[in-house]
C-alpha cells in the first residue's frame, strides 16, 4: 500500500464537496489514533526470499514527493427539482524529507520529518440553469506546510512532536497516526508472493471520518531486479474499498474507490523510489440543506505518482 501514505491529500476532496453544497463551518477530517505494532524479531532469511523493508540508512535523509490528481470528475448536485451539473478537478502535492536517526529491523524508529510542501489546488465549474458556467479555483496550503516534527517509536507507540507552534486540535489528531509505512512490508517473501491489508486497517490511514465496510488492498512481489548499484523490488497492488464518510454536521455519503499501483522499491535504501497509481473514485448521497433535499454525486478517475530519493 505504498501510495496511501498521505491520506490528508487524497481525501481533502470533501472540503470541496462542502463548498459545492454551499455549506460552511466544516471541520477538517481527524486522523485515527492507531499505534504501529512493535516490529517482530528478524528471522533467518530463507533461500529465495526478500526482506521488502530493506535497510533504511541511518544518518541519511529520504525525500518523498507525492502528486495526487482527480482530473475533470463529473459533479452533479440536485436541489429540489433543480439539477446543477459541473466538473471538478483536484491536484495535491506533498514533499516530505525524513532525516533518519535510528533504525531497527527495517523500521525507522527515530527521525526528524520535515513537510517541505503540503498544498492542494482545486477547480470547480458549475452551470446553474439559465446562467453561464461559473468557475472557481482555490489553492490551499495544509497546516503541515513548512513544518517539522520529531518522530520516535517506543514499545509499539509513536510519539510525534511538532517543532514550534502547537498544532490545531485537528492536526493533533492527525499526528497520532503512524508517520511512516515501513512496517506494512513483509520481511521474508518470495517473488509471486502476496500480502493483504484489510479494510479495517485501511481506515486508520484514511481518517476517522471514514467507515470502511468492505474491501482490501492486495500487493504482490512480481519481480526483483539486480541492478549494478542496488536491488529493486517491483510490487503491484490492486484493491477496492467502500463504505461511508461523514462530511458535514453528521451527514454521510457513500464512497467507493478502486486502485491499481506499481511500485519500485530499493532494498539497499529501504524506500520507494518510484510509484504510479490509477483508479476511480465515487461519492454519492442525499441529505437536507436549509430544508431542501440535496443529492450529490461525484465520479472520476484518480492518478498518483510517487518519487523517492536519498539525500
Amino acid at each position: 500500500m505504498p501510495t496511501m501514505r498521505r491520506p490528508s491529500h487524497c481525501f481533502c476532496l470533501f472540503t470541496i464537496l462542502a463548498l459545492a453544497c454551499d455549506t460552511s463551518g466544516s471541520a477538517a477530517p481527524k486522523r485515527a489514533a492507531v499505534p504501529l505494532p512493535a516490529s517482530e524479531p528478524a528471522a533467518p532469511a530463507e533461500p529465495g526470499t526478500y526482506n521488502l523493508r530493506g535497510t533504511p540508512m541511518t544518518g541519511r535523509t529520504r525525500r518523498v514527493e507525492l502528486n495526487f490528481d482527480i482530473p475533470d470528475s463529473q459533479l452533479t448536485i440536485k436541489v429540489g427539482q433543480i439539477t446543477v451539473p459541473g466538473t471538478m478537478s483536484l491536484h495535491s502535492q506533498s514533499i516530505d524529507e525524513l532525516e533518519i536517526y535510528d533504525v531497527s529491523n527495517g523500521v525507522v524508529r527515530h527521525g526528524r520529518l520535515t513537510h517541505v510542501v503540503d498544498k492542494t489546488l482545486s477547480t470547480r465549474t458549475m452551470t446553474i440553469p439559465g446562467s453561464e458556467p461559473e468557475t472557481e479555483t482555490e489553492e490551499e496550503f495544509g497546516e503541515l506546510h513548512g513544518r517539522t516534527e520529531v518522530i520516535e517509536l517506543n514499545a509499539g507507540q509513536w510519539t510525534r512532536k511538532l517543532v514550534g507552534a502547537a498544532p490545531s486540535p485537528e492536526l493533533a489528531a492527525e499526528l497520532e497516526a503512524p508517520p511512516t509505512d515501513d512496517a506494512i512490508y513483509p520481511t521474508a517473501i518470495k517473488v509471486g508472493g502476496s500480502w493483504t491489508v484489510p479494510g479495517s486497517e485501511i481506515r486508520s490511514w484514511m481518517g476517522s471520518d471514514f467507515t470502511v465496510t468492505k474491501g482490501e488492498l492486495k500487493s504482490t512481489l512480481i519481480a526483483v531486479e539486480a541492478l549494478p548499484a542496488e536491488t529493486i523490488a517491483v510490487i503491484e497492488g490492486i484493491g477496492e474499498i467502500g463504505g461511508k464518510v461523514r462530511v458535514e454536521d453528521g451527514t454521510e455519503l457513500d464512497f467507493k474507490m478502486t486502485l491499481q499501483v506499481t511500485e519500485r522499491r530499493s532494498l539497499e535504501r529501504g524506500m520507494e523510489v518510484e510509484g504510479i497509481g490509477k483508479g476511480t473514485i465515487e461519492f454519492s448521497g442525499t441529505f437536507l440543506e436549509a430544508g431542501q433535499s440535496v443529492s450529490l454525486s461525484v465520479t472520476g478517475p484518480l492518478t498518483m505518482r510517487v518519487k523517492g530519493t536519498l539525500l
